[in-house]
């Protein structure tokens, strides 16, 4: 469905076009109606869908009727063919699986020719050829005997109900036979699969004669009348428990390499596991058997493979193949089959020899892919990328191969280098949709064909097209006016002046060629129109398939989609600021479509404070592209944002405008921005080199706001291993950049994944965006998302005592953290909560952020704890008693650290100590709190601390 409606999406201008030189069409009432009756009807209600419309699914609702019919009627013009579907909702989710019967192209749509006057469609019932009156049951049922089934349930899923695997559940009857009846249309084919569960992981793998297709599925063609299908084991094509018969597989491979994997046989008997079934080399030189069971009238697909994976399988010549495999219907009796040769439909002949074969195709009526042109096939591994073709001149290309003769071979032409690009071919130079061949025994230039087709190209008739352009609106440049044809590189040619501002040119075009073109004033891209999109294609040009008679195109006003009218002018102010660039000696220029793109033709005005203007009359609705250029010349335009940009078609964007009708002045933008420019914010970098050694040259910082220079920016020692480097850079900007240990890449950081982006070269640079005030980033370790690593080595007595740390450990997990102070640990407590190892309790949870505990040991313990510098500094002390812990390397003087809160604080005292801190009675024998210890402290109302 989508691929046809791309397709049409791209004929429908030019249809229209061709269609506008020969008639004009007149639009009649069409009217669609659906029967609903064996639907459950969505809440979003009933749509139709197609090439009139667009194939959008949930524009065109249609309005119940009596008897569950559904009904729209649409305008559509006389003589148009058109294709469509019902959906029962308004998403692709729920559009009808319409039969083969009444359908058409590869995605089965319903198909119309539009009469001279109003017709209203019969009623056709929902995924049906025909009203839903004439519909039978069908009872499908399936042997789950072989099975486990699933706690979900056994579910079928088909055409008739949408594909869907979980949404028709079957029933249980007796001897683990699952049944569902369903009413379907008799005479139509249906296709289905029985599902252990509700996913498409649980469908069943069935192959051979009931099934069809590429995916294996089964499939019925509905009879006359009510019917019950005969139950079929799951995954099987005939009941459980069906009768076997031996049979002897045989292959040589006397001619070929073979592989240090050995022989195997892949087939619908054993999921086509290219490595289930090794032959065994008999005592014949060359010849693989092998004898398996398989189940008596079963049809089998098989193929012999040459190692143990699916690039070692044989191609199978179209004479004794079906569906590129080779077959055989099981027989009542144990049987062996004839010896053939490997990739051959007989026993081996004579030696293959090495030959050259030469592939020759035309592409001279096809766009080639930059990627160019490649063969694909049985003889290369099927790569569409892997063998490029040469161009040898006059659009053809051509590979030799060296192959072994006497060997079938299958293969195709790609235009590129991907399975997008491969050819369409005709049923009658193709099999499996394939070219083919056998090898021949001597050295073969094979026939050129062309791309796409079973012979030569025949050279299309050239005709001519008039194209004319009315300049009445433009000042025509020196040089004159030109033609630019897209599809022709370095195709510029001069237009005649026909008087009347009219200029035109004829040109001898290949009939059918489809023609991307613009006109230009003057003889230089930048001076090339801009087309409006109602009449340009996706790359902004005009275009045509040129007819097969000669065409006078009608003239068309440059810059427009129509004939040339007397413009209405506004006048547009244009506004610049410059204020975070160094402004050139030159001034600052606009430069755009409507002044020809000239860089130094239009300086602007300053008006102070980095505001640079320039008032242009310029036609009303007229849309123009320009750009602000800081000097003369294009050296130094500015770098226009997509955001707020148009695509130059050179890999930039421009500004644009579409004129009001009104005189207007233009927001102020900064140059190269989309927005007013951002204040200046200081910024400082911090890297830890704690962990490195620091080479002679220093450590520098390098990203995209200095050039990515590594040795431009050297940062300064700050002490404690941390360096940090200051630079002035714009709020909301996004920047990368990397810390280097040297002034040379060969020092550059290894940046994580989780804390980086890729920059294109294999690794990954640090990144951010710029923040609204000046500020320091957080230190990082070298090489590291966080800050370095460190340790903090605890002494703990025994008894009752407090525990904390300045360092959040790396791990949280307490049975870990605390492994090494057990079994002298007996408990750790909260004000709430309990770690309590001996009997296994844990109220607490893990080590978090501030932690602070109070601890019991058997005897003198010391606790390392490793991992990164608290960064939260900030305590919050509630009303009441609080445990504190100790945020800081060094003692920590308790006056000092109370010293903001004296009059919300109580009293600070130590855990299993004497020493207090007591402001009312000014009691001090606490003095310094310690790294390590925790604290009670009683707050008569909520307050905070800050450590240093």
């Amino acid at each position: 469905m989508k691929n046809f409606t791309r397709i049409i999406a791209k004929l429908l201008p030019v249809m229209l076009f061709l269609a506008g030189i020969g008639f004009q069409a007149h639009a009649v009432d069409v009217t669609f109606r659906v029967d609903m009756s064996n639907e459950t009807v969505s809440p979003d209600g009933v749509h139709v869908a197609g090439s009139f419309q667009g194939w959008d699914p949930g524009t065109t609702q249609m309005t119940a009727l009596l008897g569950n019919v559904y009904s729209v009627t649409v305008a559509i013009d006389a003589g148009t063919e058109i294709e469509y579907k019902f959906i029962n909702g308004n998403t692709w989710g729920g559009v009808e699986s319409v039969p083969a019967a009444c359908g058409t192209g590869p995605d089965n749509n319903r198909y119309f020719t539009v009469p001279n006057e109003d017709v209203v469609m019969d009623v056709v019932c929902f995924s049906s050829c025909i009203p839903c009156s004439a519909n039978v049951d069908v009872t499908f049922r399936v042997d789950m005997s072989n099975e486990t089934v699933s706690p979900l349930g056994v579910h079928i899923a088909g055409a008739f109900q949408g594909w869907n695997p979980a949404s028709t559940e079957m029933t249980l009857t007796t001897d683990n036979i699952y049944v569902y009846t369903t009413s379907l249309a008799p005479g139509t084919t249906y296709e289905y699969k029985f599902i252990n569960g509700t996913s498409w992981d649980d469908a069943e793998n069935v192959s051979g004669s009931c099934t069809t297709g590429g995916y294996n599925n089964r499939y019925i063609t509905v009879p006359d009348n009510d019917t019950t299908l005969t139950a079929v084991c799951f995954g099987s094509c005939v009941p459980c428990e069906a009768p076997t018969a031996a049979v002897t597989f045989q292959v040589d491979m006397q001619w070929i390499d073979v592989s240090a994997d050995g022989v195997h046989i892949a087939g619908t008997f054993n999921d086509w596991d290219p490595a289930a079934d090794e032959m065994t080399l008999s005592s014949k030189s060359g010849l693989y058997e092998i004898t398996l069971d398989l189940i008596i009238g079963e049809m089998i697909e098989f193929k012999y493979v040459n190692g143990n994976t699916g690039d070692g399988m044989e191609t199978i010549p179209q004479e004794c193949s079906q569906n590129g495999n080779r077959y055989f219907e099981i027989p009542a009796n144990d049987t062996t089959l004839d010896v053939v040769c490997y990739g051959q439909c007989e026993a081996c002949g004579s030696q293959p020899v090495e030959v050259q074969l030469t592939f020759k195709v035309d592409m001279s009526q096809q766009t080639v892919s930059a990627d160019g042109v490649h063969i694909a096939g049985s003889f290369q591994g099927w790569n569409p990328g892997g063998t490029l073709m040469n161009p040898v001149g006059g659009g053809i290309y051509v590979y030799t191969a060296t192959l072994m003769s006497g060997y079938y071979h299958e293969y195709k032409f790609i235009n590129g280098n991907t399975w997008d690009g491969a050819e369409f071919l005709p049923d009658s130079c193709s099999f499996n949709g394939n070219r083919y061949l056998t090898v021949p025994d001597v050295n073969t230039v094979l026939d050129t064909v062309c791309f796409g087709s079973c012979a030569g190209c025949p050279p299309p008739p050239k005709i001519g097209i008039t194209f004319q352009v009315d300049m009445t609106n433009e000042t025509v440049a020196p040089e004159g006016v030109h033609l630019q044809i897209a599809s022709s590189p370095g195709s510029i040619t001069p237009m005649v002046n026909l008087g009347n501002n009219i200029w035109a040119i004829t040109m001898e075009l290949d009939e059918g060629l489809y023609v991307m073109y613009k006109f230009m004033n003057g003889d230089q891209l930048a001076q090339s129109e801009t087309v409006p999109p109602e009449c340009s294609q996706e790359d902004g040009f005009r275009f045509l398939t040129v007819p097969g008679a000669p065409t006078t195109l009608d003239a068309v006003c440059f810059g427009e989609c129509g004939p040339c009218i007397p413009p209405e002018e506004s006048l547009v102010t244009f506004r610049v600021d410059m204020s975070n660039e160094t402004v050139s000696p030159e001034g600052v220029h606009i430069a755009g479509s409507f002044q020809g793109w000239d860089p130094a033709a239009t300086p602007m005005t300053g008006n102070g404070n980095g505001i640079y203007s320039v008032t242009l009359s310029l036609v009303e609705s007229a849309h123009h592209t320009y750009k602000y250029i800081n000097g003369t010349s294009f050296d130094y335009q500015e770098n226009v944002p997509q955001a707020c940009g148009e695509d130059d078609g050179y890999g930039n964007y421009n500004r644009f405008v579409d004129v009001p009708v009104n005189d207007t002045v233009l927001d102020v933008v900064c140059f190269s921005r989309c927005t007013e420019c951002p204040p200046p914010v200081e910024v400082t970098f911090q890297v830890d080199m704690s962990n490195e050694t620091v080479s002679p040259e220093g450590v520098h910082i390098v990203g995209d706001f200095q050039g990515w220079d590594p040795a431009a920016s050297l940062m300064t020692d700050a002490g404690n291993g941390i360096y940090t480097y200051m630079m002035t850079l714009y709020a909301g900007d996004y920047h990368e950049y990397k810390f280097i240990n040297g002034n040379t890449w060969d020092g550059q950081e290894n940046v994580p994944q989780e804390c980086g982006v890729d920059n294109g070269y294999g690794n990954f640079n640090r990144y951010f965006n710029v923040p609204s005030a000046s500020g320091a980033l957080d230190v990082v370790c070298f090489s590291s998302c966080t800050a370095c690593a460190i340790q903090h080595v605890i002494n703990i007595p025994a008894g009752w005592s407090g525990l904390s740390s300045w360092v959040m450990p790396g791990e949280t997990n307490l049975d870990s953290l605390l492994n090494a102070i057990y079994p002298e640990l007996v408990i750790l407590e909260t004000m709430e909560a309990m770690y309590y190892p001996s009997q296994n309790i844990n109220t607490i949870g893990a080590w978090e952020s501030q932690s602070a505990y109070k601890i019991k040991v058997t005897q003198d313990v010391t606790l390392t704890i490793a991992g990164v510098a608290e960064q939260n500094k900030t305590v919050q002390l509630g009303q009441g008693w609080n445990l504190i812990p100790v945020i800081s390397e060094n003692p920590v003087d308790v006056e000092t650290l109370f010293s903001g809160i004296t009059d919300k604080v109580v009293v600070v005292k130590e855990i299993a100590g004497n020493g207090v801190y007591w402001l009312q009675y000014n009691i001090n024998t606490i003095g310094n709190l310690t790294p390590g210890r925790a604290y009670f402290v009683l707050m008569n109302e909520a307050g905070e601390i800050v450590f240093p």
